[in-house]
């Protein structure tokens, strides 16, 4: 206020010796665009705190309404030195096509698309090594392709839907039948009754895993949505 408008005032307190002061701060922000923001109710978590003991239930009811934080992305994870190139192949292309962060983890270096989307963690010579990497770094709601067995055994129990490059989707039933088959082909290869390994990949096979990869990927998507 200028010092030509001013006003003194005295109070009764200021007549007997005692002054009064105050301070303001003012703050001149910019005027905010207006946005438009969708809150899906489903989103919302509404905690209600009630007060304890004798006489006071109920009498107070205070409601908290709190978003939480937003869904982790699904991100797909390739145990990538035994998978076959036309299975990498198939996933690249699905992950870019939707977006998806796709990490490979291997015990060497490899080639891999150079984007932003695609990461490569290469791990230490240990051949458990890559499993031990991907199952302490995946999450509940991500996908991991690989064909080994006890992997995807913890994978399940985790959360995580795990692929093999035939197209096969693990589950809590059909996991422990894989294990134990292999446990038994293991032993026929060790006494010498049984050789060889499985089959080579087809364009069949190749088929089934396109389609299991894109009906999963659809699945895991949808519940971030």
């Amino acid at each position: 206020m200028p010092p030509a408008q001013a006003e003194v005032r005295s109070t009764q307190a200021e007549a007997r010796g005692r002054i009064h002061t105050s301070a303001a701060t003012v703050a001149v922000l910019p005027k905010a665009d207006e946005i438009e923001v969708r809150i899906n109710p489903n989103h919302v978590r509404v905690d209600v705190f009630r007060p304890s003991g004798p006489g006071g239930q109920s009498v107070i009811t205070t409601h908290r309404a709190q978003l939480p934080e937003p869904p982790r992305p699904v991100k797909i994870w390739i145990d990538a030195d035994a998978c076959p190139r036309m299975t990498k192949e198939t996933v690249f292309k699905a992950a870019f096509r939707l977006k998806v962060p796709l990490v490979l983890v291997a015990n060497r270096g490899m080639e891999v698309p150079r984007a932003a989307l695609v990461a490569l963690v290469v791990v230490g010579k240990d051949s458990d090594e890559a499993d031990r990497h991907i199952a302490e770094h995946s999450a509940a709601g991500d996908l991991v392709i690989t064909a080994d067995i006890p992997l995807a055994a913890k994978l399940v129990d985790q959360g995580v839907v795990a692929i093999d490059p035939r197209g096969r989707v693990f589950t809590t039933d059909n996991v422990t039948e894989a294990l134990a088959t292999r446990d038994l082909m293991h032993g026929l290869r060790e006494s010498g009754i049984q050789g060889g390994g499985p089959a080579p990949l087809g364009p069949r096979d190749r088929e089934q895993f396109a389609n299991a990869l894109d009906r999963e990927l659809t699945k895991l998507r949808r519940r971030r949505s």
